[in-house]
């Protein structure tokens, strides 16, 4: 590990990208929280296994990530709790953002909810991986145990399924 790199520094570079890949999955601002909070606790407690020859610092923040939302799941399937199957929260703007976007922020957020709301939690994680984490082809490959191409292959036909879903 770089003792350059401080753990404020990689928290703010990347709090951001976790809030918004658990959010991207579940569609609510607690539990996205929640889970971006106990990633850097993972952060923070195993900085010293951080491999940097082995990715960048962000997709080994990835997989992390990407592990907690799937033990987060499997704990709320075997608890029967409803997380996603719930109505994800409708984002709250204010007159100011809506007024200085002439309310095409706001449409815009109410076309990705409405196509969101249509995948499945798979697919949102998918797309959060590129979106929420930044991660290019190989990382998100290698989180999933598939190939760069492969990952391509399924990003590119799920970007098809959202444009149809669009239209719709």
């Amino acid at each position: 590990m770089n003792s350059d790199v401080s753990i404020e520094k990689i928290y703010q570079e990347n709090w951001k990208k976790v809030y918004n890949y658990a959010y991207g999955i579940f569609m609510q601002r607690e539990t996205a929280e929640d889970l971006a909070a106990e990633v850097f606790l993972l952060v923070m407690e195993h900085m010293d296994s951080f491999e940097p020859g082995k990715g960048t610092m962000g997709a080994w923040i990835g997989s992390i990530a990407h592990n907690k939302v799937r033990d987060f799941l499997k704990k709320a399937y075997r608890n029967r709790e409803t997380c996603v199957e719930s109505l994800p929260e409708i984002p709250i703007y204010d007159a100011i953002s809506d007024e200085k976007w002439g309310g095409l922020r706001c449409l815009e957020n109410r076309r990705a909810i409405h196509i969101l709301r249509q995948l499945s939690e798979e697919e949102r994680c998918f797309l959060e991986f590129r979106y929420g984490l930044e991660l290019n082809n190989e990382e998100i490959g290698r989180i999933i145990g598939t190939t760069a191409n492969a990952v391509s292959h399924r990003y590119t036909r799920l970007m098809e399924k959202c444009r149809k879903l669009d239209g719709q």
